[in-house]
């Protein structure tokens, strides 16, 4: 019972702090995200909400990349993301996903990476198959 009071305030802290930085408006108790507010949850919607995919289609989606060491900070970002999106870390530089994953193409643009990594979409993993599905619970 405590942690559900517990969660109650942090949810409310939580609006006051979009508020507060400008991104919510509360006006007659009801809430709505000010334009700065609709651009922050697009960049950060994966953040804090667990993207829902239809149903499995039988192929993965394995990101392959090579990023030039120049580019580090964006190679570690877009890892970053890989694994915010919850792809599955094969090798380094190798990620897979049962779902589709179109947005890796805005971000890969937006990081300037576009050009260091390739999706492939393949009908089997090989030997490490069982271990994936496993993780993704299919």
């Amino acid at each position: 019972m405590a942690y559900a009071g517990l969660g109650a305030i942090d949810w409310k802290r939580g609006l006051l702090n979009l508020k507060y930085r400008g991104l919510l408006e509360i006006k007659d108790g009801k809430y709505r995200l000010t334009e700065a507010g609709k651009k922050w949850f697009q960049k950060n919607a994966s953040n804090y909400f667990l993207i829902r995919y239809p149903k499995w289609d039988k192929q993965w989606r394995v990101v392959i990349f090579d990023i030039p060491l120049k580019f580090y900070k964006e190679s570690k970002r877009f890892t970053y993301r890989l694994k915010k999106l919850n792809f599955y870390m094969l090798q380094k530089s190798v990620f897979v996903s049962p779902c589709p994953c179109q947005e890796l193409f805005d971000i890969s643009k937006e990081l300037r990476i576009d050009n260091y990594f390739d999706v492939i979409i393949a009908k089997n993993l090989g030997a490490r198959e069982d271990e994936v599905r496993e993780y993704f619970e299919l």
